[in-house]
């Protein structure tokens, strides 16, 4: 059985930055946590950035 949550309250999320490494700014970061974000996030890149030719096995 499944039960559904109702959340009473919002969750606000900070996105400082577009990729894990880039670095972020922590005026920016502290700004977020001032006007309440509940957590930060980054995208941590993708993974297939390999030659193309690696994912049919031609060289």
């Amino acid at each position: 059985m499944t039960e559904s949550v109702k959340l009473s309250d919002p969750v606000s999320v900070i996105v400082p930055t577009g990729m894990l490494g880039a670095g972020v700014n922590r005026t920016q970061i502290q700004y977020g946590l001032r006007r309440g974000a509940s957590a930060i996030a980054v995208d941590s890149g993708s993974t297939d950035s390999a030659n193309p030719s690696n994912a049919t096995c031609r060289s």
